[in-house]
Formats: structure tokens, sequence, C-alpha cells
């Protein structure tokens, strides 16, 4: 009863003579209300039911060919934020740094976001050492653990090289090296270990991640390939490397601070999950079994 109401609403309106320079924009995403305002000929043609509606009617259906589509990339966070349904607290944080995340994966060489995640993870380390409490030396093994893994892996060698080149005091083992030791001093030995971390200890991790991260922290002198991301930006980004890989570190990196972050991220990420799935929203997120091309300069494109 809604449609047909609001349809009549608008068709009433549209017939008043002293309306005039009218438009009205409908988001028809179940396809009920092109009958109110067109009809199909004898040639299977649709026209406009009535001379005074001058209908333009876009169609979000995958298999017309001249299909609305809006590529989601160009949304900002807050468009996401709303589309999502992400409440402050744990899941709006969760959801931005997925986003800047996701959209820096796609853009500029690998060695700046190796730099930009050893820079965070070296700050949450210093976080966690600063409050001393043993609960805390579990998490610091965990980041360590994943850092090391991380610089071993084969899909980081190519990153490792271009940040040892762009910084040449720094070297996968250097870097390697250095974490294992903050590992054994402030790591969690054993599931008998509770003692805190004692100022010593605490002092000696800050020193040396405060010494990487001043080394991080210089501008190479010759990288002019650096670039910046954010939430906002307007940056392609893959919508299935979005929902697997990026809310799942986003999620594990939140959970350090809270064991309960998935659990209050749980409604969010179903939202997330059935609104890729829906095929009303390919519009918007293109196919549900596949991606959106990557178009180099898509904003001025499209």
């Amino acid at each position: 009863g809604k449609s047909c109401t609001i349809a009549t609403i608008i068709q009433s309106i549209i017939h008043q003579v002293s309306v005039k320079q009218t438009r009205f924009i409908i988001l028809d995403t179940n396809g009920e209300y092109r009958t109110a305002f067109q009809k199909q000929n004898d040639d299977e043609m649709w026209v406009d039911a009535d001379d005074a509606f001058n209908a333009l009617y876009i169609p979000t259906d995958p298999d017309e060919k001249e299909k609305l589509a809006i590529p989601y990339w160009f949304m900002d966070s807050d468009d996401f934020v709303r589309l999502f349904r992400a409440a402050p607290g744990v899941q709006r944080p969760v959801l931005l740094n997925a986003l800047s995340s996701a959209r820096e994966d796609n853009e500029g060489p690998g060695w700046i976001t190796l730099r930009d995640n050893l820079r965070l993870e070296c700050h949450r380390l210093m976080s966690l050492a600063s409050n001393g409490v043993w609960q805390d030396k579990n998490s610091i093994s965990v980041i360590c653990d994943g850092i090391i893994r991380a610089i071993e892996d084969e899909d980081s060698q190519k990153a490792l090289e271009d940040l040892s080149r762009n910084y040449p005091s720094l070297s996968a083992d250097s870097i390697k090296n250095l974490f294992r030791e903050i590992k054994n001093s402030a790591g969690r030995q054993n599931a008998s270990d509770y003692n805190p971390l004692t100022m010593d200890i605490r002092q000696d991790v800050d020193a040396k991640l405060n010494s990487l991260l001043t080394s991080l922290m210089v501008t190479p002198q010759f990288a002019s390939e650096i670039v910046s991301s954010s939430a906002d930006c307007p940056r392609y980004f893959s919508k299935h490397k979005f929902r697997d890989h990026h809310l799942e570190n986003a999620l594990s990196r939140d959970e350090l601070n809270s064991s309960r972050a998935r659990d209050n991220c749980s409604t969010m990420l179903m939202r997330i999950y059935r609104l890729l799935e829906d095929s009303r929203f390919e519009f918007l997120f293109g196919p549900t079994c596949a991606e959106w091309p990557s178009i180099k300069h898509s904003l001025p494109n499209f």
C-alpha cells in the first residue's frame, strides 16, 4: 500500500497546473514504481504513461544494457558508516580502519604500506608495554610474532627491498631481531608467567621502538612516489578483499584492546555481508560474484 500511495501522491502533484519545474527522484531498489509513470507500447518499448510525467528511468538490473552504476569507492567514510549503520564506539573505528587500509592497499608502492604498518605496530607495542600489566604480555608476543611472519613472507620481499633502499639503516634481519628482542624481554614467557613488566624492561622497549620510529619518520630523499590515503579518499579497492582481509585485520587489531570487539561488530559485519551479496545493490557494488573493474582516473571518467 505504501508504494501505491506514494505514486498516487506524486502523480497528483505533477498534474497540478501550479506546479512547475519540479523533479522527483525515486530510488526504486525493488522496481515497484516504473509502471506508475511509464507503460510499454506495442513494440514493448517503455514510454511515458502520461504526457505530464516526462519520466527518465535508469534501471539497476544488471541485465539491462544502460543500467545505473555508482562505484562504491566514490563514497566517503560517512556514506559507509550510514550504509552499514556502524555504531560509534567499536564498530565505527573498525570500519574506518578497514576502509583506510583497503584504499591504501590498492595504490602506491608496497614499501609505503609496509612502513606505515610498522609504524602502527610500534605504537601499539609502546601502548601495551607502558601499561606494564602481565595480561598485555601475551598481546606483545602475538604482535611481535605477526610482524616477524610478515617480514618473512615471500610476498613482502619486494616491499622489504624497497624499504631498505629508502632506509639504508634498516634490513629484514635488523627488523626481525628488534622484535625478537622485544618479545623475549616483554612478551609472556609461559602460561605461568604472571609477572608485570619492570620499569627497566618498559624503558628498554620504549627506547628500541622509538629508535625504529625515528628512522621510519624520516621522509626518504628520492621517494617521489609517496602517496597518502584515508577512509575518505575516492580510490578503488576490492570489495571482497575489504570484507575478507581488511575487516578481519581491523578486528584483530582492535581485539588486543577489547576482547569483545568481534561480538560488538557482529551486527555490522552481518549487514556488510548481506549488502555485498544482495543483487539489488549491484548498481553500487557490482556483480555479487565479481568485482567492478579498476579504472584509472575513474572519478573524472565517471
